[in-house]
Order: structure tokens, then sequence, then C-alpha cells
């Protein structure tokens, strides 16, 4: 089912490096009816499990001269590994004001997860190149979040003698 209207609006985020606003493409069908998207980063632990999971879905094909082949197999592997990492990034991350998802992870593995999210931004009216927009936006923030989150946490670990500092986990 397409996405359901939020009323009241979720109000405005916190001065917090963890809310990140992403506009889409001007000119794109969607830019002025959904406005600016908003994304809260997710905690530490779960920014890992999106960055391996991410990591772990197959990269395009290409032959030795860097060219496409749209009927080699690998290509549909990698376009569905595609929609699935860019939807587990963005219904992780989600937190429109005015929308919110009806997709539910629940116990679905996050590959699983992003393509139910994929499916329904498809069924509100997004092109994959407005989510994947989102999707490359909000996962440059995630990782930049992590791995600040990383060097603090080395940081303050070399200060305490090398014991472990509670903080974000490996990826």
């Amino acid at each position: 089912t397409p996405m359901r209207p939020l009323k009241p609006l979720r109000p405005p985020p916190p001065d917090s490096p963890r809310f990140v606003s992403v506009s889409l493409p001007t000119g794109s069908p969607r830019a002025a009816t959904m406005g600016a998207h908003l994304f809260r980063l997710p905690t530490y632990g779960r920014c890992s499990e999106v960055i391996q999971s991410v990591h772990a879905a197959p990269r395009q094909p290409v032959d030795g001269n860097g060219m496409v082949h749209y009927a080699d197999p690998a290509w549909a592997a990698w376009q569905v590994g595609e929609d699935q990492s860019s939807g587990a990034v963005l219904g992780v991350c989600w937190h429109h004001r005015a929308y919110d998802l009806d997709t539910v992870r629940g116990d679905l593995p996050l590959p699983e997860y992003g393509e139910a999210v994929i499916e329904e931004m498809v069924d509100a009216g997004y092109t994959a190149a407005e989510y994947h927009h989102l999707a490359r936006e909000v996962y440059a923030a995630l990782r930049s979040f992590h791995d600040a989150g990383r060097r603090a946490q080395a940081e303050a670990q070399v200060e305490g003698n090398g014991s472990p500092a509670p903080g974000p986990t490996s990826s």
C-alpha cells in the first residue's frame, strides 16, 4: 500500500547530526508534492548493519570495456540488489514529517525489507531515479555519521589506555 499521511505532522527535528534533510532534484515528479524528505540516522550498531548490507549487495556487472550488458542474468541480480540496498537505507532512516511508510521490518532480513520499502515507494509514485537519489544522499550521511562515531571511539580507547569504550560497533 502507498504511504500514509501523518496527521498531525511530525514536529521539526531537533538540531542533531542524526537528522538529514534531502530534497529531490528540481523537476523531479515528486519534488513539489513531497517537499524535503527528512531522515533520522539510526544508532551506530544499526548503521553498521545497513553498511554491511549495502556492501554485500551484488555489484553492477561490466565487461572488460566497461560496458553493461542488460541481457546478462547478473545485471538483473545487480538491479534487485541495488533496489534492496536503496530501500534498506531509506526504510531504516525514514522520518518524513508528513508521510510514514506502511512497510514494517519486523523479522524481515534487511534486503527483503528494503525490497518491500521500494515496492511501497513505487506504489506511491516514486521513480527509480528519485529513490536512488534519496538513498545515495542518505547513505553518504549515514556513512559519515558512522565513521565519525568510530573515530571518536578509537580516540576514547587511546585516551583510556586501550580499554574498550562504549560507542559504535565496527563494520
